[in-house]
């Protein structure tokens, strides 16, 4: 109910809403378990969500589909010892999506195939230098040290990067790889697993915050949108921004504006709000509650 009242206000402001639902980490077909484990039913309430927002109207591009039909394992789709997808799971779903609104709007975005391809991209592989989240919480004697691989343009790049967090502001300008990836992640690359402040991960868009803009100095004709979501988007935001003019991204974790009234006073092309499967409870809807 609370996604059909945000679709109105979004559409009266001439834009589209669409949901996003990245995997969870069982993915039927992919993933295997002992009998008896315990189950979150993270999927289950996932397709009920999806189901939900069908019902009502509202587009749904469910990444669980895209990524059981893939020939890819779940070791190629998910990191060992983190909740996260890899960031090479983030740039195919960044290309699917693309792909999603090319077919659904006729839009003519990337018409040369150049973001989409993964051969214009520097690819750097850290070995056993990422612990994530998981791996954390128990230690790296029982998850192990696996492989991080940083994906970054091997082009010109220009952005421009606002942060807020809880009123501490960030800026920043210029190539993706020092404004929408921060490089002091892997500067002086420490064997500190356990800490957060080593989360490759987190490189991508600096982690989460309660509010951010980009803005793609190279695309002033591309498209205006915003992303209401977790940090399972990090990767993706950074990556699809290169179609994009400006990017505005709300975390409903930390915002402390009044959302209703940001959605109903700011126009995008398209508003993305994307929960993963193991978030989708109240507390991350808070807009139109009534």
């Amino acid at each position: 109910e609370r996604m059909k009242r945000l679709q109105d206000v979004v559409e009266n402001n001439n834009g589209q809403l669409v949901t996003l639902v990245p995997p969870d980490k069982y993915l039927e077909g992919k993933s295997a378990s002992l009998d008896g484990y315990p189950s979150s039913f993270n999927n289950e309430t996932a397709d009920r969500y999806v189901q939900g927002l069908k019902d009502k109207g509202i587009e749904v591009l469910d990444y669980r589909e895209y990524f059981q039909k893939s020939s890819l394992s779940i070791q190629d789709i998910f990191y060992q010892t983190d909740h996260h997808w890899k960031i090479e799971s983030a740039f195919l779903a960044t290309h699917e999506l693309i792909n999603y609104l090319n077919e659904k709007d006729s839009l003519n975005l990337d018409p040369e195939y150049y973001y989409r391809d993964i051969n214009n991209y520097n690819q750097m592989t850290y070995k056993k230098s990422y612990i994530g989240s998981l791996g954390r919480k128990t230690g790296k004697l029982y998850s192990g040290v696996e492989d991080f691989t940083l994906i970054y343009p091997k082009y010109e790049t220009s952005f421009v990067y606002d942060m807020n967090h809880y009123g501490q502001t960030t800026h920043r300008e210029g190539r993706m790889d020092d404004t929408l990836i921060n490089p002091s992640y892997f500067v002086n690359i420490r064997k500190d697993y356990l800490s957060p402040q080593y989360d490759f991960y987190a490189a991508y868009l600096d982690y989460n915050c309660s509010y951010a803009k980009i803005v793609n100095n190279n695309n002033p004709t591309g498209l205006k949108v915003a992303f209401y979501k977790d940090s399972y988007s990090l990767p993706l935001i950074t990556f699809f921004s290169q179609v994009c003019s400006e990017i505005e991204i709300i975390d409903p974790r930390y915002y402390d504006g009044n959302i209703d009234k940001y959605f109903h006073e700011n126009a995008f092309d398209y508003v993305f709000v994307s929960i993963s499967p193991d978030l989708i409870y109240e507390d991350s809807f808070l807009f139109y509650q009534e």
